[in-house]
């Protein structure tokens, strides 16, 4: 299976010789979990794409400390890459500001938080249960660190979990 890395920032410098880059997290989880998958990474923070969105089975975009409603040149870019896989109906997951990016470029809306920043571990309960999530839990705890949020969801958008800190 041939997956797309969307590199959308770095791993600070000073945390990379013990951690890697981006990349490098990437690649290591799928070497574990998931030997199968050859992943090819584009950094669209320097206008890095694939020459067509049907090269690969899925998308999966990083996080970045950047905002979706930025107005960067980057940005703009990649909020149009983003209804081009949804326009070809291909998979893409997105992570933290992959998400966000997701919904605001599908129509929906991401701003600061009014709770302000969402950092450390925290519980998700889970509103809707789906036949892929395994194993199926009501909840699961995991480390967050964001002050944007998702506030409106797309139209065809549906929320499946969520916290009191961020419900979507």
């Amino acid at each position: 299976m041939k997956i797309a890395l969307l590199q959308c920032d770095h791993v600070v410098k000073e945390l990379q010789p013990a951690h890697g880059d981006i990349p490098d997290l990437f690649k290591n989880l799928f070497d574990r979990v998931a030997p199968e998958v050859s992943l090819y990474v584009f950094n669209v923070t320097i206008g890095e794409y694939p020459d067509s969105v049907n090269d690969y089975d899925g998308y999966i975009s990083s996080g970045s400390r950047y905002s979706v409603y930025d107005q960067d040149p980057w940005i703009l870019r990649f909020k149009e890459f983003v209804c081009e896989l949804y326009d070809h109906g291909k998979k893409f997951v997105g992570i933290c500001f992959g998400h966000q990016m997701i919904a605001e470029a599908l129509g929906g809306k991401c701003e600061k938080s009014d709770h302000g920043w969402g950092v450390g571990i925290k519980e998700v309960e889970i509103y809707k249960k789906r036949s892929w999530m395994h194993p199926a839990l009501n909840s699961y705890r995991m480390i967050v660190s964001h002050a944007d949020q998702v506030v409106k969801i797309p139209e065809n958008g549906e929320v499946l979990g969520g916290n009191s800190h961020c419900r979507s």
